[in-house]
């Protein structure tokens, strides 16, 4: 192993949060990184567990792009957590680091053998070992488009679908059509990623699987609107108030009004009411 090849990893540890996980790298096997962790963390009452673990030929460089990719759901600038579920946050690992050691002329096989294995480690390599393949169908031929998406973008807007897989049905290019037609999609990708941000951030919440959808269309909503307008506008729906109110709160940014555009070219705000 050269001076550049190690591991870069992902540890959960039963104290935080369900989709809290730390993302670093190591020159020693995981396991024993892991346990250093434990060792030197005041304030952790139980281990950190290896989740997952790429072999790579430049092990700073793939750990420095993972945590761009995935930076708008880092918890702290200072640490290396990242609230987001396991799939997605091995999905990039996997990637980031095949690409380096393609690059590199490297045969490594990723994921690595872990020494021991829980049932989520299992799950996580039974994933990659199936395939993950996009679906690029259904290409729509548009008149015109807003703005150009960089291979950034497209790769913050794959996260994005990753996250909302479950409650907004569209595939990946449908999500690059979508965001093109935007005069700003650059701002408006970041405003997806604090809704994604918010979405996770609410599983923390035993109810979120009973309202999953409606965890989605509120914050969605939420983008756009007050909190007090959306709880007003939800106040149909047979959620919990104090549940609906705690989801809310999930959601970082001001809201973004509305942007109507006019057939004499006029910009008008406008706020978007759900029909229940």
């Amino acid at each position: 192993m050269n001076d550049s090849s190690g591991y870069v990893y992902i540890l959960k540890n039963e104290a935080f949060q369900k989709s809290l996980f730390k993302i670093g790298f190591t020159k020693n096997m995981p396991e024993q990184r892991a346990k250093q962790l434990f060792n030197g963390m005041t304030g952790v009452p139980l281990p950190f567990d290896v989740v997952m673990a790429c072999q790579v030929g430049n092990y700073q460089e793939a750990e420095k792009n993972v945590h761009a990719r995935l930076k708008p759901y880092r918890v702290n600038r200072r640490r290396e957590f990242f609230e987001l579920p396991i799939e997605i946050c091995s999905k990039v690992v996997l990637d980031e680091c095949n690409k380096i050691n393609e690059h590199l002329g490297l045969n490594y096989t990723n994921p690595v053998i872990l020494e021991q294995k829980e049932d989520t480690v299992i799950e996580i390599e039974e994933y990659h070992r199936s395939g993950f393949i996009l679906s690029i169908k259904d290409l729509l031929e548009q008149d015109s488009y807003n703005s150009t998406l960089t291979a950034d973008q497209k790769n913050r807007i794959e996260i994005l679908m990753l996250v909302f897989i479950d409650v907004f049905h569209n595939d990946i290019s449908r999500w690059y059509d979508g965001f093109m037609k935007d005069h700003n999609s650059e701002k408006e990708i970041q405003i997806w990623e604090a809704l994604a941000k918010a979405f996770c951030k609410a599983k923390r919440y035993y109810e979120f699987n009973e309202y999953k959808q409606v965890v989605f269309d509120s914050l969605l909503l939420r983008t756009i609107n007050r909190k007090t307008f959306v709880m007003k506008a939800m106040d149909s729906l047979n959620v919990p108030r104090d549940l609906l109110s705690r989801i809310l709160d999930c959601y970082e940014l001001k809201p973004t009004p509305l942007v109507v555009v006019t057939s004499r070219g006029k910009m008008l705000n406008a706020q978007l009411h759900m029909n229940n």
